[in-house]
């Protein structure tokens, strides 16, 4: 694709309302058509090509490497050179996804608050298709099935974005050592020190930039198994002093046993 002022000077020298050509190439074959370019609403529009025309298959899209990145705005792609990848505005205007290295899912809050970026969420239900979330905790279960991070402030009832895998950013990271293991801690919290026990240990991330308000972590969950979770291990009831696990060669798997 390439695009040239009428007047010569290539697009440096277009103004508001100007009109200029675009070179559209589709399979090996070009086609040249009337553009008009607003630089007021940055808008450009075309004259003359049709769906009918343009011969199926695109050869390739050339994005321009050098442009500055571009705040979040919905249906907006183009080259983020700080990533190395394409960004891709979603709805709300807050939120760009970075196509290739993070997995964000649109999500609801009803958790009875508003949710902020960077707090860590869990699956609490599901409304039109789509997750219900809440702040996660490490002291129970179910609470500790932390799965996200908040990756935009939501307000309670509001939709939002939240990242499965990748960087979270604008964050108060400001308590974790950059390059360290964060765990879920009480209330959507993550903390550095490793829960003790009977508490929840769950990895939600490490740390990539300490900061107060402009901290990154990056996100990936990882669940440390209970022992009477384990798929071999069958206990019934709360376990009393003194019991202890023995093998089963009938039932083929550990089971409590003791006084």
């Amino acid at each position: 694709m390439a695009l040239d002022n009428m007047n010569g000077g290539g697009l440096g020298g277009l103004h508001s309302k100007q009109v200029g050509r675009i070179t559209i190439f589709f399979d090996g074959i070009s086609k040249t058509e009337i553009f008009r370019i607003d630089l007021d609403t940055k808008m450009v529009s075309f004259q003359g090509l049709t769906v009918e025309e343009a011969t199926p298959g695109i050869d390739h899209l050339q994005f321009d490497l050098e442009h500055p990145n571009l705040d979040p705005q919905e249906g907006r792609m183009h080259w983020n050179a700080d990533d190395g990848s394409l960004d891709f505005g979603l709805p709300g205007g807050n939120v760009n996804l970075q196509i290739g290295q993070e997995m964000l899912v649109r999500v609801k809050n009803t958790s009875g608050g508003e949710i902020v970026n960077g707090t860590v969420l869990r699956i609490a239900g599901a409304v039109n298709d789509r997750p219900e979330i809440e702040p996660a905790t490490n002291a129970a279960f179910p609470g500790a099935d932390a799965i996200f991070f908040a990756t935009e402030t939501i307000a309670n009832g509001g939709f939002g974005y939240a990242t499965a895998f990748g960087l979270v950013r604008d964050v108060d990271s400001d308590h974790v050592t950059v390059g360290a293991t964060a765990w879920l801690g009480i209330d959507g919290a993550f903390t550095e020190t490793r829960p003790t026990p009977p508490a929840f240990s769950v990895v939600v991330g490490h740390c990539v930039k300490k900061h107060a308000t402009e901290g990154v972590m990056f996100a990936h969950f990882a669940h440390s198994p209970r022992l009477s979770g384990l798929s071999d291990v069958y206990v019934v009831g709360t376990p009393t002093n003194g019991q202890y696990l023995a093998w089963s060669t009938a039932n083929a798997r550990w089971e409590v046993t003791g006084p």
